[in-house]
C-alpha cells in the first residue's frame, strides 16, 4: 500500500504565495455588470503579462452558456532584450486547451490526465515559433507542434488518448472498463517502436483475480508478466487471505502471501505481507524471506487515527535478521471535521534483535488550529531529519484577522544555522476591495520587498502593479469587459493532507490506484475573487501538458 502524505514543506511554502485573506465581506463596485460566473476566472475575457525584461503572457478564455470554462489559450511571446536595439521578438509560444466541463475529474494514474479548474481536458496544442535568420522575423509555420487528444466514457473515465507530434501520430493510449467501471485492458503504443498491453480481470466480488503485462516490439515478445490472485472470503464476503503469484517471462515465480483482518465496522485493521524470495536485478533468487506488517487504528466516527509500518527481511540460510524498521503515521482531528495533528516517524532496529527499535531516523509533527468559522489561525510544525536535536527544524505560521478579516500573514522557518521570516499585510478601500499587498521576506543575510497594487479601471478592468524593492518587475492587466468586475469573496480549499486508507487494489502496483475510500484535508480559505488572480499569474511559467 502507497501511504501519500504531501509535502510540507512544499505546502508551506506554496501558501505564502496562494493563501488569500479571509475576507468575511466585500463591498460594492461601480460596476454596471451582473457577474453571472460563479469560480474562477469569474468571466474574464483574458489576462495579460508584461515582464520588466518586456516578455508578455496573455491567458483568454471561452466559455459556455452557464459560464463554465470550455477553452483557454496561451500566448508567451519573448523579445530580445539588448538595450541598445529595437526589441526584437525570437520566440512565441501558443498553448491551446478545451475542456469538457460536465467532467469534474478525470482518472490521474500513469498517462491519465489529471484534475482540472475547469473539468476534463479533452484536447491540447502547443505550437513553438522561432526566429527565421534569414528574414529575422518569426516564422510562419510552427518549428514544434505538439497535438494530444483524449476521449472519455460519459462517466468520466479516460477511453483513449492520442499524442501527435509535427502532424504524424507518435503516441496512442487506449483502455477498456467493464460494467462496474474497473479498468479491463490499458493499451500504449508508440509507432514504430512497441507496444505495451495490460489486462485485468476481477471475481464476483470485484476484487482483481490476474493481471498481465506484455511487451511487443513489432512481432516479438520483449517482456512478459503475469500475476494470479487467489482469495479466501469470509462470511462477510471479507478477504481474509490473497496469494500473489508472479510469472516473468514464464519463470522466476514468486510468491506473495496476504492476510487480513477487520474490526466490526469491517475496516481493515491488519494486513500481513511475506515474501518467498526477493530477486536481484538479474533476476535471480536470493536466499531471504521478505515480511510487512501493516496495522491501522480507527476513532469512533471510523476516521483513521494510527497507521504503521513494520517490514523486516530474514535470511533463510541463517535464520538471522538482516533488516527491521519501522513507520508510524498518527493523526487527530478538530471538531469541525479537519486535521488539527499530523506525526510520523521513521525508526530502525539498528542492533538487530528483533525488538526495539534504537534510531530515530526521521521525524514530522504538525498542529493545526482554526477560528469559529472553520477558517486555520496558526500551523506550527517540525521536523527532525536524523534524530539529531541539531538538526531540528521548525516552521510558526500565525494568520492574525481584526474584526473577521485576516490583516497579517506572518510564517517563520527556523533551521539549522538560519531564520527566515516571511510577512504579507493586506489593505482595502472604502469599499472593501484589496488594493495592495505588501509582503517582506528576510532571511539571515537577505531582506526584500514585494508590493502587488490593485487599481479598478471604469472600463472593466483592472491592473496590476507589482514590485520588488520598489522595483517593477511585472504589470498585470485583467479584462472583465464582458461579465464586468467581479465583487465578493471565494471560499477556496488548498489541500493541505491526504490521507491515504487501504484497499485490496494496493496488493497490484502495475494498476491505477483507487483512492476512493481516500481522505483530503484542506486549509479552508476565503477571499477576494480578485486576489486568485495574483496568486495564479505572480510566477509566470508556460503550463505543461496536464
Amino acid at each position: 500500500m502507497k501511504q501519500k502524505v504531501y509535502s510540507h514543506y512544499c505546502y508551506f511554502l506554496t501558501i505564502l504565495i496562494l493563501l488569500p485573506l479571509v475576507l468575511s465581506a466585500c463591498g460594492g463596485s461601480s460596476s454596471n455588470h451582473e457577474v453571472t460566473a460563479s469560480q474562477y476566472p469569474y468571466g474574464a475575457d483574458s489576462i495579460s503579462t508584461t515582464t520588466a525584461d518586456g516578455d508578455t503572457y496573455t491567458q483568454s478564455f471561452e466559455y459556455n452558456s452557464a459560464m463554465q470554462v470550455v477553452g483557454q489559450i496561451f500566448e508567451i511571446i519573448h523579445y530580445d532584450n539588448n538595450p541598445d536595439s529595437v526589441p526584437v521578438i525570437y520566440s512565441r509560444i501558443v498553448e491551446s486547451y478545451t475542456h469538457d466541463p460536465t467532467i469534474a475529474v478525470a482518472i490521474s494514474e500513469g498517462e491519465f490526465p489529471g484534475p482540472n479548474d475547469f473539468g476534463a481536458v479533452t484536447s491540447y496544442i502547443r505550437e513553438q515559433y522561432d526566429l527565421d535568420e534569414s528574414t529575422g522575423e518569426l516564422k510562419t509555420s510552427p518549428t514544434d507542434k505538439e497535438e494530444i487528444y483524449y476521449n472519455y466514457a460519459d462517466f468520466g473515465l479516460l477511453l483513449d488518448k492520442t499524442i501527435v507530434q509535427n502532424g504524424v501520430t507518435t503516441e496512442m493510449y487506449a483502455y477498456t472498463y467493464d460494467d462496474d467501471n474497473n479498468i479491463t485492458s490499458d493499451t500504449e503504443t508508440k509507432v514504430d517502436d512497441y507496444t505495451k498491453t495490460k489486462t485485468y480481470s476481477y471475481d464476483s466480488h470485484g476484487n482483481l483475480i490476474s493481471y498481465s503485462y506484455t511487451k511487443l516490439e513489432g512481432d516479438s515478445t520483449v517482456d512478459r508478466k503475469t500475476i494470479n490472485y487467489a482469495h479466501t472470503y469470509d462470511d462477510n464476503g471479507l478477504v481474509t487471505e490473497t496469494i500473489v503469484t508472479t510469472i516473468v517471462n514464464n519463470n522466476n515465480e514468486e510468491i506473495e502471501q496476504f492476510g487480513y483482518r477487520y474490526n466490526d465496522k469491517k475496516q481493515l485493521i491488519l494486513k500481513t505481507k511475506s515474501t518467498d524470495a526477493y530477486y536481484s536485478d538479474d533476476h535471480t533468487v536470493q536466499g531471504f524471506l521478505g515480511v510487512e506488517e501493516q496495522e491501522w487504528v480507527y476513532n469512533d466516527q471510523g476516521l483513521m487515527i494510527t497507521f504503521t509500518t513494520e517490514t523486516f527481511s530474514l535470511d533463510l540460510e541463517t535464520g538471522t535478521l538482516t533488516s527491521h524498521d519501522e513507520k508510524i503515521y498518527n493523526y487527530a482531528y478538530a471538531d469541525n471535521g479537519n486535521i488539527a495533528m499530523y506525526n510520523y516517524e521513521e525508526r530502525v532496529d539498528t542492533d538487530l534483535d528483533g525488538d526495539i527499535f534504537e534510531e530515530l531516523r526521521f521525524a514530522e509533527s504538525t498542529d493545526f488550529l482554526y477560528n469559529d468559522a472553520g477558517y486555520l489561525t496558526k500551523l506550527t510544525s517540525e521536523m527532525n531529519s536524523d534524530g539529531n536535536l541539531e538538526s531540528l527544524e521548525s516552521i510558526n505560521h500565525t494568520l492574525t484577522y481584526t474584526d473577521g478579516i485576516l490583516t497579517e500573514n506572518v510564517m517563520s522557518i527556523s533551521a539549522i544555522k538560519e531564520y527566515n521570516v516571511y510577512s504579507f499585510f493586506y489593505a482595502y478601500d472604502d469599499d472593501g476591495r484589496l488594493v495592495q499587498i505588501a509582503s517582506e521576506v528576510a532571511f539571515d543575510d537577505v531582506e526584500f520587498y514585494e508590493v502587488s497594487s490593485l487599481t479598478y479601471n471604469d472600463n472593466q478592468t483592472v491592473t496590476i502593479l507589482f514590485q520588488r524593492n520598489e522595483e517593477e518587475y511585472q504589470t498585470t492587466i485583467i479584462d472583465f469587459t464582458s461579465e464586468g468586475i467581479p465583487t465578493g469573496t471565494a471560499d477556496w480549499l488548498y489541500d493541505a493532507l491526504v490521507i491515504k486508507y487501504p484497499n485490496l487494489t494496493d496488493i497490484n502496483e502495475d494498476m491505477p490506484e483507487a483512492d476512493i475510500n481516500d481522505k483530503t484535508y484542506s486549509m479552508r480559505v476565503q477571499s477576494p475573487k480578485l486576489y486568485e488572480f495574483i496568486a495564479r499569474n505572480r510566477n509566470l511559467k508556460i503550463i505543461k501538458e496536464p
